[in-house]
């Protein structure tokens, strides 16, 4: 019976292997992110054909993949980041519905 006990504890504590795994994991999006905002600041409009793919898995991330309890566990720089990025493309004058149709009407690269 101890055994199962001993079980069910390492099964709770990550071993300190996995912690590293799963720091690197975290330290890697959040640079990956760091170059999407930088990208959006630099080239908001060359930008515009990669932005549906970025918000929606950002902005899945960021929206609909944690619960409550899951974001608390989630870096504050991660959380802040992925505010930024949201906060970027909502308030790019480039992302508007009119600009973007006309992107499309032109056979521009964007489309939704």
């Amino acid at each position: 019976m101890r055994a199962g006990n001993g079980d069910g504890a390492a099964a709770a504590a990550p071993a300190p292997a996995e912690r590293e795994r799963v720091g690197t994991a975290a330290k890697s999006f959040e640079r990956a992110l760091q170059c999407v905002l930088a990208a959006l600041d630099k080239q908001p409009v060359g930008f515009a054909r990669f932005l549906p793919a970025f918000l929606a898995f950002y902005g899945h991330a960021a929206l609909v993949a944690l619960d409550a309890a899951a974001l608390q566990h989630v870096r504050p720089k991660t959380r802040v980041l992925l505010t930024r990025f949201l906060a970027r493309v909502l308030l790019c004058p480039y992302y508007t519905s009119s600009w973007l149709e006309g992107r499309t009407a032109r056979g521009g690269a964007f489309v939704l």
